[in-house]
């Protein structure tokens, strides 16, 4: 056993019965292991967290409850369990992804074999990548960072934490993290491997448009920061990006219950206008595509027949609350 090893960290927002389920499947698991921290960061729940807890269940020593003063979002919230964590490798876990039998041990183990790497994504297919280019070639976006599959080397990259704080606002602020560290550190590893951990449980949706935004600015600040490794990052990333933007929204359910790719079929004939991102740049597509998706949002609004504020607020309401 290596001492110091592992802090769980857990951001939460009012999910208090999320986070009680989780802990009570954690707490055993943890009991049988001293060389772990448990983190939770609440970010200025409605009702504390501490206070709720205080009263469903009985924290082991190594628990720690920290409250934030104001809610600060959910990228934001994933930065103070970096910056609050005192052991070599961090494991952040969402309140509701319920953990299995045996994960911590298996999680734990899979640390303790592979303690040359900065970062170990657990939803991945078995790859390993070293330095920047091999990371960009194999990166996978869409999911990379969610929150229960992420588990970085921080006694490495905690001189990289400001550099975080910098694009913390695009909600891509671990991916800049990484990218910055394998630029510096070309024998950086990282590891992607499938460890079945987790289990997901229902959670709230997310905004379109958010996530539109974040990726235009993601995209933006990746071209600007990494200049000299311009050709990598346009070539292996930024049309991942693009794609797998495009590919999740137009799966998301939205307005009505239908998704938006069954309003874009309504517009006949525009469907192969998304061949296009083959020929424009990312930065430009983006845009279009964000225009494109005002219409389309103006449209959906007149076909519900509600009232626009009512439109608003229900497609406002459909966010990660952490």
């Amino acid at each position: 056993m290596i001492s110091n090893l592992l802090t769980i960290a857990i951001p939460t927002y009012n999910r208090h019965e999320f986070l009680l389920e989780q802990l009570k499947r954690l707490v055993p698991q943890t009991s049988r292991l001293d060389e772990i921290d448990v983190l939770i960061i609440d970010n200025n729940s409605d009702i504390s967290v501490a206070e709720f807890l205080n009263e469903k269940i009985s924290l082991p020593p190594n628990y720690k409850i920290i409250r934030n003063p104001l809610n600060i979002g959910i990228d934001a919230n994933i930065l103070e369990c970096l910056k609050n964590t005192k052991t070599t490798w961090i494991w952040t876990l969402s309140d509701g992804d319920f953990i299995k039998g045996n994960a911590v041990k298996k999680v734990y183990n899979f640390i303790e074999g592979n303690q040359d790497a900065v970062f170990i994504n657990l939803a991945g297919k078995n790859l390993k990548s070293k330095g920047f280019q091999e990371f960009c070639e194999k990166f996978i976006y869409w999911g990379i960072f969610s929150v229960s599959h992420t588990i970085f080397n921080i006694n490495e990259l905690k001189y990289l934490i400001p550099f975080y704080e910098k694009y913390v606002k695009t909600h891509n602020g671990q991916l800049f993290l990484l990218l910055k560290y394998l630029e510096k550190n070309d024998n950086g590893i990282c590891i992607f491997n499938d460890l079945n951990v987790h289990e997901s449980a229902p959670l709230p949706g997310w905004s379109k448009a958010a996530f539109v935004k974040d990726t235009i600015n993601t995209l933006i600040f990746l071209n600007d920061e990494f200049i000299s490794q311009k050709e990598i990052i346009k070539t292996n990333v930024n049309y991942k990006i693009v794609n797998q933007c495009l590919g999740h929204l137009c799966n998301a359910k939205t307005y009505e219950g239908l998704s938006l790719l069954n309003y874009i079929r309504l517009f006949n004939g525009l469907l192969p206008f998304f061949s296009l991102r083959n020929f424009l740049g990312p930065r430009m597509f983006l845009f279009i595509i964000t225009v494109f998706n005002n219409r389309i949002y103006r449209w959906a609004r007149r076909k519900s027949g509600k009232r626009e504020y009512e439109f608003s607020n229900a497609s406002k309401s459909l966010k990660w609350d952490y």
